[in-house]
């Protein structure tokens, strides 16, 4: 709680955890600073002067079951959200400039003072996807689209099934962008190819040449950065 009265921005924090546990170290940052539940919620006050804050929530764990909003001295809910978060809360006349920027996005704005968290980059969504090779893709970890176009009619493999492979990884592949999955797997339980990692994906499935294909790595386990094969081969001949 604020001690002095406050001469700008009074706002309030309400913080909670809808199963009663906390946020299992999650932090809600807003500016300069950082919050925490240990419980089923918590309330915190702040006073800011006039600016642009970056608000983020970072780390945690269940994070459908963590919610926060950010009041004024009103009572009016000034932004609100859950978990992750990245954005900016704006109070009074500010002369920021909000905008993408890392120069390395998609959408970088040279004009911008103040990043607002709406980067963007290859491969975030199915339309900016990357475009996959035969042979080895790196993933970053997080969720992540590739694209490949076949060049034969057979079948193509994509897999994180092979020697020294450690990353629970999950993978589904579908024909458009807002189409039908085509093959999906989560653990494909070849621990005797990896060296010991059951939790590795594979997939295969056919091809026609000229249609382009979507690979979604999600990151429903969390994995580390790691590196898929791709293969495209001819069907057998009997």
């Amino acid at each position: 709680h604020i001690n002095a009265p406050c001469a700008a921005n009074l706002l309030t924090v309400n913080m909670y955890d809808a199963y009663g546990d906390g946020w299992g170290g999650g932090l809600l940052t807003i500016g300069a600073d950082s919050y925490t539940v240990t419980g089923d919620s918590a309330m915190a006050e702040l006073c800011l002067e006039d600016g642009t804050y970056l608000v983020t929530f970072d780390g945690g764990s269940w994070l459908s079951e963590i919610s926060w909003e950010i009041l004024n001295a009103a009572g009016e809910v000034l932004l609100a959200g859950g978990a992750p978060y990245s954005g900016v809360l704006q109070l009074g006349e500010t002369t920021d400039v909000l905008g993408c920027t890392d120069a390395d996005a998609l959408n970088y704005d040279e004009n911008a003072t103040l990043d607002d968290g709406s980067c963007y980059y290859a491969g975030d969504s199915c339309s900016i996807a990357l475009a996959a090779v035969v042979g080895a893709n790196d993933a970053s970890g997080a969720e992540q689209w590739f694209s490949y176009t076949a060049t034969l009619d057979g079948f193509i493999t994509a897999t994180t099934c092979y020697e020294g492979q450690a990353e629970d990884t999950d993978v589904d592949i579908y024909d458009t962008c807002d189409g039908s999955i085509l093959a999906t797997n989560d653990d494909a339980y070849c621990g005797d190819i990896t060296g010991g990692n059951n939790y590795a994906s594979d997939v295969e499935f056919p091809v026609v040449t000229g249609e382009t294909y979507y690979f979604f790595w999600d990151d429903t386990w969390s994995p580390g950065p790691f590196t898929w094969m791709l293969e495209e081969y001819l069907p057998p001949v009997n």
